[in-house]
């Protein structure tokens, strides 16, 4: 894509904070008040990319009430949502409850209620891993607080 005048983006939250930062998009971050945000680092693209400010600085742009997990259990530290490569099967269902304890926990502590990430197996098996556990947190997307977040002019 080197035909582009300026560069693509290597993550679509690249792209999103590009628009933000430039004012493209108006956003009223009191239509997130209701939440407690925090953010889960997915495996694949923090240990694996070092991929840790974008999705940050959109849920700082789109929510009032943001709070980072304990310092060893987030960005190149992060812990394992339990569907590590994809292993969603019902058949390591005891596996994936079992991987994504620590996550629940960190969660927990935290007294978030809405867990925010990009990724989107970690977005299937950590409600499973949340309700599991007793942890009382919505599992969503980042783009998702943006999409409440946006004021459409």
């Amino acid at each position: 894509m080197d035909f582009l005048e300026v560069p693509y983006p290597l993550h679509i939250c690249d792209l999103t904070w590009d628009l933000i930062s430039k004012g493209a998009l108006k956003i009223d971050k009191t239509a997130n008040d209701h939440l407690r945000v925090t953010y889960h680092d997915p495996c694949n693209v923090a240990r694996a990319a070092g991929y840790f400010e974008p999705p940050r600085k959109i849920i700082r742009a789109t929510c009032n009430h943001f709070m980072e997990m304990h310092p060893e259990t987030i960005r190149e530290k992060t812990f394992c949502c339990g569907a590590g490569g994809g292993l969603l099967a019902d058949e390591i269902m005891e596996i994936r409850l079992a991987g994504g304890q620590p996550r629940a926990e960190a969660c927990r502590a935290t007294g978030a209620s809405y867990l925010a990430t990009i990724c989107a197996i970690c977005k299937a098996n950590l409600p499973e891993v949340m309700k599991h556990y007793r942890v009382d947190c919505e599992v969503g997307g980042v783009h998702d607080l943006l999409g409440r977040a946006l004021v459409l002019r």
